[in-house]
């Protein structure tokens, strides 16, 4: 345990975000299962990101889930099933979240990166 009483695993992982990202995902972006895999409950989870971060650990899953989101599309699985897959409610969900977050609807990003990739071959 470290001086706050935390298994000294817990203090690695709070401090290696791509750590914590990778277990988010092995997760499936729930905060449920990711307190679980850290063998701490939701509560303190969300207590201790927000302390150790600043930000609310809802927030960051939801741009951890855009990141996959984005890698996600440049192949040709449907956006809904990207959007399930990630924990998105529905594929409403997810589009309005990444609007919000890159200013282009998912199908909007995909055809973007798809003109992209064949100007460079």
């Amino acid at each position: 345990m470290d001086e706050i009483g935390w298994p000294h695993a817990w203090c690695a992982v709070r401090k290696d975000l791509g750590c914590l990202a990778g277990l988010a995902r092995r997760s499936g972006f729930r905060t449920d299962l990711l307190a679980e895999h850290l063998g701490i409950s939701t509560r303190t989870l969300r207590r201790e990101f927000k302390n150790a971060l600043g930000l609310c650990l809802k927030d960051w899953l939801v741009q951890v889930r855009l990141i996959e989101v984005r890698i996600r599309l440049r192949g040709d699985e449907s956006i809904g099933n990207i959007a399930l897959s990630v924990g998105f409610s529905h594929p409403k969900e997810l589009s309005r979240e990444f609007t919000k977050g890159y200013g282009l609807t998912p199908s909007e990003f995909r055809e973007k990166e798809r003109s992209r990739i064949s100007r460079l071959e």
